[in-house]
């Protein structure tokens, strides 16, 4: 939902405003669940770099199988 919302700045950036979404993500995320703690900006960031790039190697890895 949030990648159709801000589809404009996604456009707009060529992609790369999926990390600010990420990251949005991640901390709304952070904010519900008393269990989750990420202490900071960059720690935030760097995570959303971390579950993108699982990500990525998980889509390919599902377009090889196919």
């Amino acid at each position: 939902i949030l990648k159709f919302l801000f589809l404009p700045l996604i456009i707009l950036t060529l992609g790369l405003g999926l990390i600010f979404i990420n990251a949005l993500g991640l901390w709304l995320t952070d904010s519900i669940f008393e269990s989750l703690s990420i202490e900071g900006i960059l720690p935030l960031l760097f995570a959303t770099f971390i579950i993108g790039f699982i990500n990525l190697v998980l889509i390919s890895l599902a377009k090889v199988i196919d």
